[in-house]
């Protein structure tokens, strides 16, 4: 068995450069969206907002980031899980989202939804979220574009 040395803890701001290059690694995302997205989370104390990150070895390997849905009655999207690609396939996906969900449920989180697309690697995050119990709660045809569809899984995380 293998030992687990990884740690997982939030996002800092001394992060950013190299979170820009995981991101980019990854393909999560354009790295170029990263300081707009995170910009509530480094700069706003308040934010309900939370970034997170699996270090090595002093390095990041994966990351994941949740956003509140205003309005709600706390409800969380789950916008980004991003291994970085020489540290695929070892359980650092499933071990981060455990991670995610114990830390909103402690902060009252009734909701997780998770919007990914139905691109070539579908099937795989499919496999990953149904073995974590989420469902497919929504399935939007052509969203990101002709092609590609918004599928929404979603997970209660109060009971």
């Amino acid at each position: 068995m293998e030992v687990i040395t990884n740690t997982i803890r939030l996002v800092q701001r001394e992060d950013l450069d190299e979170l820009k290059h995981l991101v980019d690694a990854s393909g999560l995302f354009p790295s170029r969206f990263l300081h707009g997205l995170i910009r509530d989370y480094i700069s706003n104390p308040k934010s309900r907002d939370y970034w997170f990150t699996m270090e090595d070895e002093g390095k990041l390997i994966a990351m994941g980031c949740v956003f509140y849905e205003k309005m709600t009655d706390n409800t969380y999207v789950l916008h980004g899980l991003a291994v970085h690609p020489d540290h695929e396939q070892k359980g650092h996906g499933k071990r981060m989202l455990n991670h995610i969900e114990d830390f909103l449920r402690e902060k009252g989180a009734r909701l997780l939804l998770v919007e990914t697309t139905s691109d070539f690697e579908f099937d795989l995050r499919k496999d990953l979220y149904q073995k974590l119990d989420y469902h497919i709660e929504c399935h939007i045809k052509n969203y990101w574009k002709d092609g590609i569809d918004k599928v929404i899984f979603k997970k209660r995380l109060d009971v």
